[in-house]
């Protein structure tokens, strides 16, 4: 199957902003890790989709710089059943 990552950057009154520079990567099952190129569906939305076709858990991570220089960075997971 597929994994499909959507991220919604909004401000603290919930108006889209510009994450473009947002990194994501997918730790896999194996061990092994994927970084992703999100690509922008909307205002403020993006999108990137990988290979889950590995049983096991998959942990998918964003990174961001915020206007301040601190790094915003948030982390998310799911698992495909045995």
């Amino acid at each position: 199957g597929k994994g499909l990552v959507t991220v919604r950057a909004t401000d603290s009154l919930g108006n889209p902003i510009d994450a473009s520079g947002a990194t994501l990567k997918v730790a896999l099952p194996d061990g092994n890790s994927v970084e992703l190129t999100p690509n922008q569906v909307g205002p403020g939305e993006y999108q990137a989709s990988f290979d889950a076709e590995k049983l096991g858990s998959y942990i998918v991570t964003v990174a961001e710089k915020a206007p301040d220089g601190k790094s915003l960075v948030q982390s998310s997971g799911f698992s495909v059943p045995y």
